[in-house]
């Protein structure tokens, strides 16, 4: 007799039967195998996941002596297999994200149309993942292959879990808290979950700048900005900064001057909200997300080539998820700056990608079929470093790509990163609630630096620190209105956001005697300012006038006084001084003659 080794594709996983043949073997399937697979997740997250096998043999010469899996998973405890016979000693090995779970029968099945069951049942805490309030579950999914015959997937969540937000694929029943899967309803996809539809999360971020000049430097700092997904609050930034600014990206940009041979460091506190459903956002200019750059060369040879086919934001994920692999030694082996060779050595180099290659990948075939999509640079939560690897080197970041959605007209955040190294885990049609936005890269490549990013010279400080917290209660925007300057045509005031969120205002200047007045609107970023100008319909004169200005902003009156300068021209106000002295003059003079002729005497 003699062996021969086949996989058995199972759920990113395997099954790998020795198999015995006394004769030749035909196109048929050597087995028909069912498997029903029950997830069932306690109050606190460990999965209790079982699967029960019904291998049937197709042929009569043929049977099973061994088999294996290989999972997507690593934190497994209480492995248990069986079959008609008894228990069974299995054999575990791991790699960087995956156990392999290797045995021999002790029941030999033999026979056509025998059916040999057993089962393999443990414990894995990579199913269920909490943070804070909300509860995520990743089934990857089970390969079909010639030898499966059906599969069903039965998930089993606590009743304090609730309604789901998110659940893909539709189960084809749902009894309680039980959803049953069938080959049917899968259709060979992974399954995911969502409990939840909002997180909060409290940060506290450091910034540490030098100057090493002899006169002041001038510079900025990218404070975590709004995204579709998440709202900032901004409770506190010290010190002050000059001003922030909001940059064509979205980027939320802060101004400081340092004093010469100085440093620096700059302490933001702030919380972050942010939620399952993207809110819609048009885009006003696509071409500059389309555009080349030396990270995303669209116009490369090869670039162009592989985009060809890929047309769809769907299949360029598909591709990059399924063409690069993570490199676990190229992390190991650059502790401190990692180096970014963008997507052409991406495509070049496919088993050395950390995630920016995932990222800077995905970006340039998107573009090259005219998809509008950026870079995202932040902090993503991973309860397990294997499957969910961070891979920037400045306190442990992670890059991930978004790109715009014309027809649900917002920017959709995928990660092709974790898509890969969870095993076809879906982060395309859903993101989770644990990628914070640091910074955001789409006209510009590589600026702003991510906050963790601002290091002094051999600085290797952690500066990055976030924990996700209970609900708070934002504040609402508030701004104020200030007089800043007038010129001979326009009138021009400072309209600054005093409050920590961001917001937009629409702002009503009344029109009077003196400004023709108008409406705008401003979105403005936490304490920052914007001007705001009207043109001036005041006619000449030659002494300050000083009336009051109604201003509305969002519903709420306000009022200031504004003092007009005398707005004639300096010649004209000499020669006007010059002519009303001479003018005078004469005037005086003639009084002065009259009272000096001699009057005839009065006759009575």
């Amino acid at each position: 007799m003699r062996f021969l080794a086949k996989f058995l594709s199972v759920f990113i996983l395997a099954a790998l039967g020795n198999l015995v043949f006394s004769t030749r073997v035909f196109a048929l399937a050597t087995f028909a195998t069912d498997y029903v697979i029950t997830y069932d997740i306690n109050e606190q997250g460990l999965t209790n996941v079982t699967f029960n096998i019904a291998q049937k043999n197709n042929l009569s010469t043929v049977y099973a002596t061994s088999f294996s899996l290989s999972l997507s998973q690593t934190n497994l405890k209480n492995i248990v297999v069986r079959d008609a016979a008894g228990s069974i000693n299995p054999q575990i090995s791991q790699t960087e994200n995956v156990t392999n779970i290797n045995f021999d029968f002790i029941n030999k099945v033999v026979g056509k149309d025998k059916i040999n069951q057993f089962s393999i049942q443990y414990d894995s805490a990579d199913i269920a993942n909490r943070q804070g309030s909300v509860w995520e579950i990743n089934i990857p999914k089970l390969e079909s292959n010639e030898n499966t015959n059906s599969q069903q997937i039965i998930l089993k969540v606590p009743a304090k879990f609730g309604t789901p937000a998110y659940i893909d694929p539709k189960p084809s029943r749902i009894d309680d808290n039980h959803y049953l899967f069938t080959q049917a309803s899968l259709g060979n996809k992974s399954i995911s979950a969502v409990f939840g539809t909002t997180q909060y999360f409290k940060i506290q971020l450091v910034y540490n700048l030098n100057n090493p000049l002899s006169k002041n430097l001038d510079t900025q700092i990218a404070l975590p900005p709004d995204t579709n997904y998440q709202t900032v609050y901004l409770k506190n930034l010290n010190p002050q900064p000059k001003d922030i600014a909001t940059d064509p990206d979205g980027n939320w940009l802060a101004s400081y001057s340092i004093s010469p041979d100085t440093d620096l460091q700059i302490t933001a506190d702030l919380f972050i909200k942010l939620s399952f459903n993207p809110k819609s956002a048009p885009l006003e200019n696509s071409d500059v997300y389309t555009r080349a750059t030396k990270l995303w060369n669209t116009e490369d040879l090869d670039i162009s080539a592989k985009a060809a086919g890929l047309t769809t934001p769907k299949s360029v994920y598909d591709f990059v998820t399924n063409y690069l692999t993570y490199s676990y030694a190229r992390i190991a082996r650059q502790n401190s700056e990692i180096n970014r060779p963008g997507a052409v050595w991406a495509l070049a180099n496919p088993t050395q990608a950390i995630c920016t290659e995932f990222t800077d990948l995905f970006i340039a075939l998107a573009r090259k079929n005219n998809i509008p999509a950026r870079e995202l640079q932040g902090y993503a939560l991973s309860s397990n470093d294997k499957l969910k690897p961070l891979s920037l080197s400045k306190d442990i970041l992670h890059a991930w790509p978004e790109y715009y959605n014309r027809d649900k007209q917002t920017w959709i955040q995928v990660d092709p990163t974790w898509g890969n190294t969870t095993g076809g885990i879906d982060y395309f049609n859903k993101l989770d609630l644990n990628h914070l936005v640091f910074a955001i890269h789409g006209i510009d490549s590589t600026q702003p630096l991510p906050a963790g990013a601002y290091k002094t010279f051999g600085g290797g400080s952690k500066d990055v620190f976030v924990r996700i917290t209970d609900s708070i209660s934002f504040p609402s925007p508030s701004y104020q209105a200030t007089f800043s300057l007038i010129d001979n045509n326009h009138l021009f005031l400072n309209l600054k956001n005093i409050s920590g969120v961001s917001g937009e205002a629409e702002v009503t200047i009344e029109e009077n005697d003196e400004v023709k007045g108008g409406t705008g609107k401003y979105h403005l970023a936490p304490y920052s300012t914007t001007a705001i100008e009207t043109e001036i319909k005041i006619g000449p004169h030659l002494s300050p006038i000083t009336t009051p200005l109604i201003i509305d902003i969002n519903g709420q009156e306000t009022s200031l006084s504004i003092t007009y300068q005398p707005n004639l021209p300096i010649g004209v106000v000499w020669a006007t001084a010059i002519l009303s002295t001479v003018g005078l003059t004469f005037i005086a003079r003639g009084i002065y003659l009259r009272r000096q002729r001699r009057h005839p005497p009065v006759h009575w």
